[in-house]
């Protein structure tokens, strides 16, 4: 079910935020500036502000589809080593992953997707209960993780601009320390200079 305010996947499709949700348009940057060109999945009729960078949607469609390739993997395995009837194991399978297991599909799949074309209801009931169960063991902080989206790509140019201003500003500040440093070496050579001059003069006195 595709529950993610961020559109979600439906049949390989992007889909927007509007109910019912709708295949969302792909579009191309035309005005000018460092994004002009690029692609874009927004809302086809414009009722809903739904935005999603085409980079992005195959980036988060292709974390899903490993996610679940992993949970899989693990579900084959446990069914191989219970010796129980297929449906059984897959049950003891969904509550046998550990919560590291668990957190890293959830993490990898970034969690803003649900695609119903690649998540059956069994994978899509194991991320839910890994979040809400606690015989499961599993800990509020996977709990965040579950319910955390990946990180926009504006968020992060941005973080990257207030790292590259905080390197300037401390850049900044070791010139001025730098500066002060030359300005009391200078003070002290004066000093010194001047010392040695009163020296000679006491001496010549003498």
């Amino acid at each position: 079910m595709c529950s993610n305010a961020a559109g979600c996947l439906l049949n390989s499709d992007n889909r927007c935020n509007c109910n019912p949700r709708r295949q969302a348009a792909l579009r191309e940057v035309k005005k000018d500036g460092r994004n002009k060109g690029r692609f874009f999945y927004s809302c086809a009729t414009g009722k809903c502000n739904f935005f999603l960078w085409e980079d992005d949607a195959r980036l988060r469609e292709g974390n899903a589809k490993s996610a679940l390739a992993r949970t899989r993997t693990l579900n084959a395995s446990n069914v191989a080593t219970t010796g129980g009837v297929p449906e059984q194991a897959q049950k003891q399978s969904s509550m046998n992953m550990s919560p590291v297991a668990i957190a890293r599909a959830a993490s990898t799949a970034g969690l803003s997707v649900s695609s119903e074309k690649t998540v059956d209801d069994n994978d899509k009931k194991v991320l839910s209960e890994a979040a809400n169960e606690p015989k499961m063991g599993i800990r509020k902080e996977w709990a965040q993780v579950v319910t955390r989206s990946e990180p926009r790509l504006e968020d992060l140019e941005a973080e990257n601009t207030r790292l590259l201003s905080r390197r300037e500003e401390v850049s900044e500040n070791i010139r001025r320390l730098r500066e002060r440093i030359a300005l009391e070496e200078e003070k002290c050579l004066s000093l010194k200079s001047r010392r040695r001059d009163l020296e000679r003069l006491v001496n010549s006195r003498r």
